[in-house]
Order: C-alpha cells, then structure tokens, then sequence
C-alpha cells in the first residue's frame, strides 16, 4: 500500500483490501472507504466499500467510463469531506492507479497528464488505459465534442468550447451540490 495523497488517498493490492478484515487493523488504518477495481469480489466487514470491475485491457469500450468517473467523484467527494481512501485492485499495478488519477484530477481540477501520470505511476501502469481514462474526462465534460485529432500517450484531448461548462463544474455540483 502507498499513499498517493499522505492521509487521505493511498493505491494497493488485494491484499491491502484483504488486512481490513481485521479490526484491530482496520481501527489502526481509519480508512473511511474502499473502493476495488480488480476482478477479485472481495469486500471487507466493517468498512464501506465500493465494488466496481475495471478491465485492464485497453480497449476504450472494454470500461464503463461514465460510472467510473461518477465512482471516482463520489471518492474525490469523500476526500474532500476528510475521508481518508484505500482504492485497490487484483495486483496493484494500473487498474487502481489510473482510477487514483481520475480521483486526484477530479480533486485538483488539472487534466490527466505526463506530470500527473509521473506522479501516481507505477513501472507497469499501462498508459492505453491512462489514456483512455482522460478522454473518458474529456468527453464527459463535451459530449458533443470530437476528439479530432489522437495525439498520442500523454497528451492533451480536445475539451470543451470555453463557454461550456467542464468536467470540474460537474464534479463540484455532485460534491458540493448545485449553485
């Protein structure tokens, strides 16, 4: 398990997931949520816990974008609130860091780039699924948009015309709730 926002927001394993079973652990780590995106459908007693099966594949079609960016607002909302967040999946390797990602850009309102990737990455995070992820942002914040233009691993998507409202105005009204 590492902490990917010290005392709020930490990335794992199963078996990071599985050690809440023990209460004496569980009390001593505090984790307010837990979220799993592996295959394994494990679920802790005595924690809240969201389950929800992200494929490492890196198919665009292979995830179900729209619920995932909702889930990972809900957790950026928690966060937010003062919780403190154990997203985990099966080996702890690209499936729970790119959620990580979509949360962390959700919570300081940044796109899912080179830096941010740089920061959250392990050595076997697959970078398709990264990538997939920040154009599921960018097209949640511009549905009518066209991504015109792929620009490779890392880079930028088309957004949004600036008279629209972005994703980060969505995400605000769902944690904070509507002006």
């Amino acid at each position: 398990m590492r902490a990917i926002v010290e005392g709020k927001l930490y990335q794992g394993d199963i078996g990071d997931l599985n050690v809440l079973k023990i209460p004496e652990t569980r009390d001593r780590l505090g984790f307010t949520l837990a979220v799993n995106v592996g295959h394994t459908p494990f679920v802790p007693r005595g924690v809240r816990t969201i389950y929800l099966i992200m494929q490492d594949r890196t198919g665009y079609e292979a995830n179900p974008w729209d619920l995932i960016l909702d889930v990972a607002a809900l957790v950026a909302g928690e966060i937010l609130r003062g919780g403190k967040v154990l997203v985990t999946c099966d080996a702890g390797l690209s499936r729970s860091v790119v959620f990580c990602g979509i949360v962390l850009a959700f919570m300081e309102r940044r796109p899912m780039d080179a830096e941010l990737f740089d920061r959250v990455s392990t050595d076997f995070t697959l970078p398709e699924l990264w990538d997939n992820a920040a154009r599921a942002i960018a097209l949640r914040a511009a549905p009518e948009a066209k991504i015109f233009k792929t620009f490779g691993h890392m880079e930028t998507y088309y957004t949004r015309p600036k008279d629209k409202r972005d994703i980060f105005d969505v995400v605000d009204d769902f944690i904070f709730g509507e002006d």
